[in-house]
């Protein structure tokens, strides 16, 4: 059932066992693994049903450091930054769990091998077609006369994507979830702090379009309104527990190592016609893996990535037409790139990189005095990167180019501009409210329970301690399948 609180009379049975804040990927699919466990689930969206039905006020605050656009990376609406994703799904990379000091980090709370089978849950769930993330045995079973990368080289990988099935993503394709009779799914009711009591949540606290305030009753609270959100949430909710005589966070982490994925266009690609055709054909082009849109990048072995103690990245090749490709040739960097060559029939493509990060503590959100119209403080974001990712980014390339011209697959031509200064963000919100095993590490359990209100759990990838170099969806889903069965199994009172 779908309703909208400003068309509400009644609004004393809103509160259900378990409350979600948020309608995006994690509040639509919170909804579906609870409901589908027989338990009661209101979902409380600030924005509307429509796509269109956005308040760009609401997310306006201040931006510090790289330059970064609050409005465009977030959306108000049911299904949230859905309605604005390509699709990209692919599960993190099993480094990104381990311990790596040259990161800054001591790893996740929990290994690759522990999420895996909630990995497997969000597969199916999000209709991503066979569970096949081996790009070489995607290609051979697409095209058996190609020759995939890892039959010629042990240094260059091959990352695969998979692509969710439809526009306006989670909304359309759960929209049958939404209408459970034990579903209830508010709309524009925009959460502003929770109320607490004896060191628990007993109500999210609701503001209607008449600016009347709301009380929603819950059993258990999911905070699930986005990366940058969830953070708001948590600092506001900071200063509430602490008039309750609680301290919300022992870490020091609540706001603090937000991540973003560096994105920037890094050069050219310049290959025979026939490795295009061949041994590059799943990262030359989308292709079709039965009924799911797949394509390939590439990056360097996980050998060479400990070796040389950098973060994880990858490399997408475009055509001048493809999504993510506005980079003008650089017409004497392709002559020259041609001329190393021996065939006469080459392709160009644009080399569209993006990376992992490595922790910045002083990369934070924060609150402003400042308010929005529901009296609540706005957010200041300082997003900062440490300079040693962008020499990473380069060096990773430079990996990628010897082994393309040692093996005669095709010559890169580097952009000579500083990513520094061309750098950009993937609307990847990652960090500030991470995961750990003791609340002196970390701001959440590994189940994403605030380690001081557990019966408020946060999911999203604001948990992240690090975040690889893939999108977040899909990580995102897994990991509230797993809350989701982590609260029927031990939660519930």
């Amino acid at each position: 059932m779908i309703v909208n609180l400003g068309e509400l009379t009644d609004v004393s049975d809103l509160g259900s066992e378990v409350v979600v804040v948020g309608g995006g990927a994690v509040g639509i699919t919170l909804a579906a693994a609870l409901s589908d466990l027989d338990i009661d689930v209101t979902v409380l969206e600030a924005g509307g049903v429509d796509f269109g039905s956005y308040d760009p006020h609401f997310y306006a605050g201040r931006v510090d450091g790289l330059p970064y656009d609050l409005l465009r990376s977030r959306h108000r609406s049911l299904g949230g930054a859905t309605n604005r994703w390509f699709g990209w799904s692919r599960p993190l990379e099993d480094l990104v769990f381990e311990r790596r000091a040259w990161i800054g980090d001591t790893g996740w709370p929990l290994s690759a091998k522990e999420l895996s089978p909630w990995y497997r849950r969000a597969h199916r769930f999000m209709r991503l077609g066979q569970y096949d993330w081996d790009s070489d045995s995607v290609q051979k079973r697409i095209n058996p006369a190609s020759q995939p990368v890892g039959e010629f080289t042990d240094i260059v990988t091959s990352p695969l994507w998979r692509f969710f099935p439809d526009p306006l993503q989670f909304q359309n394709q759960y929209a049958e979830i939404l209408q459970r009779p034990n579903v209830k799914v508010v709309v524009n009711a925009p959460v502003v702090d929770f109320e607490l009591k004896r060191g628990r949540a007993r109500s999210a606290v609701v503001v209607a379009p008449s600016l009347t305030r709301i009380k929603v009753p819950g059993n258990h609270f999911f905070l699930g309104t986005g990366g940058i959100e969830n953070l708001r949430m948590l600092l506001v909710l900071e200063q509430t527990a602490k008039e309750a005589g609680i301290r919300l966070d022992r870490s020091g982490w609540l706001g603090r190592g937000w991540m973003e994925h560096p994105h920037v266009q890094s050069g050219l690609l310049v290959m025979p016609d026939s490795v295009a055709d061949n041994e590059f054909y799943l990262q030359s082009d989308f292709r079709m893996d039965g009924e799911t849109r797949v394509v390939a990048g590439f990056g360097v072995s996980e050998r060479v990535l400990q070796q040389e103690r950098m973060p994880l990245a990858s490399f997408s090749v475009f055509s001048q037409n493809d999504e993510g490709s506005a980079l003008v040739p650089h017409v004497e960097a392709v002559r020259q790139a041609t001329a190393q060559l021996s065939s006469s029939a080459t392709t160009v493509r644009s080399i569209y990189a993006r990376s992992e990060s490595r922790v910045v503590r002083k990369s934070q959100v924060r609150l402003l005095k400042q308010t929005d119209r529901y009296d609540t403080p706005v957010t200041r974001l300082t997003w900062r990167v440490n300079p040693r990712d962008y020499q990473d980014l380069y060096r990773t390339q430079r990996f990628l180019a010897r082994e393309f011209a040692r093996l005669g697959l095709g010559v890169i031509a580097e952009d000579p501009r500083p990513f520094s200064e061309r750098i950009e963000g993937g609307n990847h919100h990652i960090g500030g409210a991470r995961m750990a095993d003791s609340p002196k590490d970390g701001v959440t359990n590994v189940y994403g329970q605030l380690f001081s209100v557990p019966n408020i759990s946060v999911t999203g990838s604001a948990l992240f301690p690090t975040g690889g170099f893939s999108n977040p969806t899909m990580t995102i889903v897994a990991l509230a399948l797993m809350q989701a069965s982590q609260y029927s199994g031990e939660l519930r009172d």
